[in-house]
């Protein structure tokens, strides 16, 4: 039977409520152990997906970019009768092909959640680090700053910061992480703007210093760290770097010549590479409680 747009529109409102109610059903349901908890999770988020499909589908045709609607409204509007038997005759041809069909509302099989976990998660309790724990210690002891802006370090963190958002889907199916990494980027980008980015330990508040004369007396070796924390250029003489980075106190760092950073550590890279720091800083404060269970794991072998 093919539904015109006006029954579509009425079945996608009519699904769109039973799963609503659905969602309310499960979540009024207390899990009897962590592991039906995370099932749970997975299923309602599993069900918000449909819902958001659906819902996607009804603007769609609410937007009738088209103009299908309109046509399908004024036709119903002239011929009133035409159309109530044209319906009743499809209707009919509907019943008569699936005359044996009923309706089986199976929730959890329909919506039945697929968690896949290491066994060193433990379904979803310990974090499995051994990968990444192997990168770190190759290059650990380097003190060289370049090995912030090499590709072995962006690799380490883009992959540390891929499989921290993979375990948070899979133990935490109703997280908003659309949410939380705007939150992330938008005070990033405040105190990327001020040279204040987290994590970053050679920060220097420029605030606290009005000639640049002043920013001199940190010596020779603040100034460079604080410099290569933020990709601009670490030589020089120590007035030289005092005024390169007194720079930053009025200007953000996207407008800044790029005469000021170093080769092959631009502004753009530098500030990525600080981004996705924040972004795992972030995550680990979530994660807070299974990387304390993580420790203590290790510990106990």
């Amino acid at each position: 039977m093919s539904l015109n747009l006006l029954e579509q529109t009425r079945l996608n409102h009519e699904e769109i409520e039973r799963l609503e109610r659905l969602v309310v059903k499960d979540l009024k349901t207390e899990p009897k152990s962590s592991r039906d908890r995370l099932v749970q999770g997975h299923r309602v988020r599993n069900v918000i997906e449909s819902i958001m499909l659906n819902t996607k589908k009804l603007v769609e045709i609410y937007e009738d970019k088209d103009g299908s609607m309109e046509d399908e409204i004024s036709r119903a509007v002239d011929d009133q009768t035409n159309l109530f038997y044209d319906r009743l005759r499809e209707i009919r041809e509907y019943h008569r092909n699936y005359r044996s069909s009923s309706v089986v509302d199976d929730f959890e099989g329909d919506f039945k959640p697929v968690i896949s976990f290491s066994g060193e998660e433990g379904y979803g309790r310990y974090l499995d680090l051994h990968d990444f724990y192997n990168q770190y210690v190759n290059f650990v002891h380097q003190k060289d700053r370049k090995l912030k802006f090499s590709n072995q370090y962006r690799k380490y963190m883009d992959g540390l910061l891929d499989y921290l958002i993979n375990f948070i889907k899979r133990t935490g199916p109703l997280q908003d992480l659309g949410r939380i990494f705007a939150k992330v980027e938008t005070d990033f980008e405040e105190q990327y703007a001020q040279g204040k980015t987290q994590g970053n330990d050679n920060v220097i508040d420029l605030d606290y210093y009005t000639p640049v004369e002043e920013l001199i007396d940190l010596g020779p070796e603040k100034l460079k760290e604080a410099l290569g924390s933020l990709g601009m250029k670490v030589g020089g003489t120590v007035k030289q770097r005092a005024e390169r980075l007194f720079l930053t106190k009025h200007t953000p760092l996207e407008k800044l010549d790029k005469k000021h950073f170093a080769r092959h550590e631009s502004e753009s890279g530098a500030k990525k590479i600080a981004l996705t720091e924040a972004k795992v800083k972030k995550l680990c404060i979530l994660l807070s409680e299974t990387i304390k269970r993580t420790k203590e794991n290790i510990e106990k072998k």
